[in-house]
Formats: C-alpha cells, sequence, structure tokens
C-alpha cells in the first residue's frame, strides 16, 4: 500500500476495504434497495480513489465495449491506459463492468495457454523464485480460466478485446488511413504505462477489484 500511495503523492482515502469486501458478497438475492445501496457506496469508493494521480490518470480514456452474449446483452468499459513491464512480455489491460468491478485481462504469450495473443482474465501477478543457475524471479499471472465461477462471457471480452489489440496493430503498418480507420484509432488507442511493478499492480488491482 504505502508504494503506491508514496509513488501518487497522495494519500488513499481508504473508505474502501470494508465496501468493497462487502460489495462483493452481494448476490443476486439482494432487494433492490440494498443493491442501490451498495452501488452508492460503490461508487463513493471508486470515487475517492481518484485522489491517487496513477488511478486519476488510467480512468480518464475509456471505451465502452457492448455486445450481445447468449441472449443477454453485455456492456464493459475499457480502461484504455494499460500497464507492460520491460522484463515480461505480456501486457495488461482493465476492464470494468456496469456495478463498477474490474478484472484485469494479459496478452498472452502462448507459451503456456497455446492461445498466442490472446487477452485472458487473471488474479493478479505471483513472482516465482527460480534457481537455474542464476537466481531471480519470474510472473506468475494467476489465471481465471478454469475457475468454476467465472462468467462464460469473460471469453467474448476476450474476443473483443483481441480484436480491438490486433486492428490497431494493424492501422500502424498502414500508409494512409480513411476516416473510418482514423475514428477508430481516436476512439480505441491504448497506452501502456512502464513506470510501475507487478507488485504495484497487484495493489492497483485490490483497489479496484
Amino acid at each position: 500500500m504505502s508504494n503506491l500511495k508514496s509513488r501518487s503523492g497522495a494519500s488513499l482515502v481508504k473508505l474502501g476495504e470494508k465496501q468493497s469486501t462487502r460489495f462483493k458478497t452481494a448476490s443476486k438475492f439482494d432487494t433492490p434497495l440494498r443493491r442501490k445501496r451498495m452501488l452508492q457506496s460503490r461508487r463513493l469508493y471508486l470515487g475517492s480513489l481518484l485522489s491517487i494521480p496513477l488511478i486519476n490518470q488510467i480512468f480518464k480514456k475509456q471505451t465502452l465495449i457492448s455486445f450481445k452474449y447468449g441472449s443477454e446483452e453485455h456492456s464493459f468499459v475499457l480502461l484504455r491506459t494499460g500497464f507492460k513491464f520491460a522484463r515480461f512480455k505480456r501486457p495488461v489491460l482493465i476492464i470494468m463492468n456496469s456495478d463498477g468491478q474490474i478484472m484485469p485481462f494479459y496478452r498472452s504469450t502462448g507459451r503456456n495457454s497455446k492461445l498466442p495473443g490472446k487477452w485472458l482474465p487473471f488474479r493478479g501477478i505471483k513472482n516465482k523464485k527460480i534457481f537455474n543457475g542464476i537466481n531471480g524471479e519470474i510472473p506468475i499471472y494467476q489465471k481465471l480460466v478454469t475457475h468454476p465461477n467465472i462468467p462464460s462471457y469473460y471469453k467474448a471480452i476476450s474476443e473483443k478485446l483481441t480484436e480491438i489489440y490486433n486492428k490497431l496493430e494493424s492501422l500502424k503498418s498502414k500508409n494512409s488511413l480513411t476516416k473510418e480507420e482514423k475514428e477508430f484509432i481516436e476512439n480505441n488507442d491504448l497506452e501502456f504505462r512502464d513506470d510501475i511493478d507487478t507488485t504495484e499492480l497487484n495493489l492497483l488491482i485490490d483497489y479496484l477489484g
């Protein structure tokens, strides 16, 4: 916690851990009034986090993602400021749902998942010590793919993120762009910060989770 606070130059308004935990335990059996209060509490908590410059910045650029999965319409916000790490080849983006809860996604290299280039959800990054003649650490992305409580529509989010990222990459190589392509870039361009480490990313996920 102290790392993120000191880097931001602002104190965290810690209204939130109990509220965030309480919000996560809400079930579909909650009354409409209780759910409304939970959402209000969640909004207040997220609002308090905007006093941290890092969090304030990543909330500035957003894109609404909507799609139909099964018989239901789903909408999510893509926070277009993501993260990358010099030692690791898996950049990170954050998605937020209509309840104000977030889920981070990383771009897979395919080495373990066999899904190169796909954006996959994860809980956080755990550094694992290795001893192969040179002591060091490797990042373990704590995946959600096989978790029984993961909503099936995360697969659709994964496909959407992959589509957006790949299209942006392909447009970078074009010498001239159509009006529609320029608008696509304007509305979906991604920025990846490289000035935080994996420990701070985990703190950020905890705060926003």
